[in-house]
């Protein structure tokens, strides 16, 4: 299940890409779905 925050992240995400040439890299969608800790260097959700 994704957070409010996620989803509007994502929403942004879209927006921007949406009139621009470069395509929406999977990369930044699945960084706002699964956020990485930066200090422990793994998922902060995990299954």
């Amino acid at each position: 299940m994704l957070t409010d925050r996620q989803v509007t992240e994502l929403k942004a995400l879209m927006e921007k890409h949406k009139n621009s040439k470069e395509s929406l890299r999977i990369a930044d969608v699945t960084k706002v779905i699964y956020p990485v800790d930066k200090y422990k260097k793994q998922h902060k959700i995990k299954s």
